[in-house]
């Protein structure tokens, strides 16, 4: 499809957004410009300026989500947007500009109804490029247009190549385990700690329904501690990524601690085998990017969760609409749920 006549604007909050973005251009030969995010992508202003060196695109500048700069988005006929703070900051300007308003794939969030809602109260119209578009919770409603992304291959050389120079990756970096099978663990930032009330309530067993949200949130800290101490068990050689948003961080020789994309390590080494454990991560989803040609085994951890949740009473901090996305892909075969520790114990033991 050459629409080369036609003129588009990429909002970018996440590195992973920058890497569907450029494939995206690549695979229907846009003409493009390109919006980094400075509260929400880290290293805005030094992607911003890789970005501007690839010379495919035009201007490229950084933008707060939470202002309302002139943007002068009627240039635009289509706006690739995956973020809904930018969205209601600059709702007034996207519906003046007329441009058809597009959600692009960004992982687990944008299979999800909630944020599919939000950001159609938002702009209304708009078309939804994904990677897996069957797989997403609201796949068949009549108010969005679907569109399927292509996946990414490794003989796409000249996209590689600029993802290369956007992230400064080494094509050749050297695997990261000798190991036949590689085993890694990619957190979620729960950090939270227990507020003086909170403890309090907890101690002396009076209102703790007005703590539940705290006891929520130390609740997954806990087990997701759990989980990792199990695996690391089994697994001596375990790797962990932590979530961009994780602040606490114990770093050694087993920490991955690279910042740019893990689908694109995966795709400079296709034959790797992987197996990938997680409560939620959207790294689950790296099949839905790459296709299945590569060897990568997904253990989806958070049932483990749940159970707890509601063995302690819990049930109204279940996230339905993550565990129905999930569900879909437990039945596709894009992952493996792991019921409890103990389970998760036995399965490791196969693997090794």
């Amino acid at each position: 499809m050459n629409r080369l006549d036609k003129k588009v604007l990429f909002v970018l909050a996440t590195p992973m957004q920058i890497v569907t973005a450029l494939h995206i251009i690549n695979c229907y030969n846009l003409k493009a410009d390109m919006i980094c995010l400075e509260d929400h992508l880290p290293k805005a202003k030094i992607y911003a300026n890789r970005l501007s060196q690839l010379e495919i695109l035009g201007e490229v500048k950084v933008v707060p989500s939470r202002g309302n700069q002139e943007l002068l988005l009627q240039r635009y006929t289509e706006i690739f947007i995956t973020n809904n703070i930018f969205l209601w900051n600059y709702q007034e300007q996207l519906m003046q500009s007329k441009s058809v308003i597009s959600i692009f794939d960004e992982g687990s969030m944008c299979y999800l109804t909630r944020f599919i809602e939000e950001c159609y109260r938002c702009c209304k119209w708009q078309n939804i490029y994904l990677y897996e578009p069957r797989l997403a919770n609201f796949y068949g409603d009549a108010r969005f247009i679907i569109k399927e992304i292509p996946k990414i291959q490794i003989e796409n050389t000249v996209l590689l190549e600029q993802l290369n120079k956007v992230f400064e990756v080494n094509a050749n970096e050297v695997l990261l385990s000798d190991d036949d099978t590689m085993h890694v663990f990619f957190s979620q930032p729960f950090e939270h700690a227990l507020s003086v009330k909170a403890k309090l309530r907890r101690i002396f067993k009076i209102r703790q329904s007005h703590s539940n949200w705290e006891y929520v949130l130390d609740a997954h800290k806990k087990y997701q501690k759990d989980i990792i101490e199990k695996i690391h068990k089994t697994v001596l050689s375990l790797y962990r990524k932590f979530h961009p948003r994780e602040k606490e961080r114990v770093l050694n020789k087993n920490t991955i601690q690279w910042d740019y994309p893990w689908e694109l390590y995966l795709l400079h080494h296709p034959h790797t085998k992987v197996v990938q454990y997680s409560l939620f991560s959207s790294v689950l989803t790296a099949s839905f990017v790459l296709g299945n040609s590569y060897d990568i085994t997904n253990y989806y951890l958070y049932p483990i969760v749940v159970k707890e949740l509601i063995e302690s009473g819990y049930t109204d901090a279940l996230d339905n609409d993550l565990l129905i996305f999930f569900d879909r892909l437990v039945k596709a075969g894009k992952v493996i749920p792991v019921y409890s520790l103990e389970e998760l114990e036995r399965i490791i033991q196969h693997e090794v």
